[in-house]
């Protein structure tokens, strides 16, 4: 429905604010991803210093999920080892 589609933009819009400003204030110790199932998408994020991971080029060609959970799942299985090798070492 367009309340729920609007919901998560909403959503979507507040976390990408809260990443900038983190970005912005430049924490400590910190390093940023920006991981996404659409190519276009990581060239124009606006997380300027953050590492990009382009997941699911297999399964997407690069175009994104469009908003399929199950094309997004696939993605991110295709992309596991790349995941794992992002998060390897980190303190989450």
């Amino acid at each position: 429905s367009f309340l729920t589609c609007w919901s998560h933009l909403h959503f979507l819009s507040w976390i990408t604010t809260q990443v900038d400003r983190m970005l912005e204030t430049a924490v400590g110790g910190v390093e940023y991803w920006a991981i996404n199932t659409d190519a276009q998408a990581l060239g124009r994020s606006k997380a300027l210093g953050a590492k990009v991971l382009n997941i699911g080029s297999a399964v997407t060609r690069g175009l994104g999920a469009g908003g399929d959970p199950s094309i997004g799942e696939l993605a991110a299985e295709e992309s596991a080892g790349d995941i794992a090798a992002m998060i390897q070492g980190t303190d989450l």
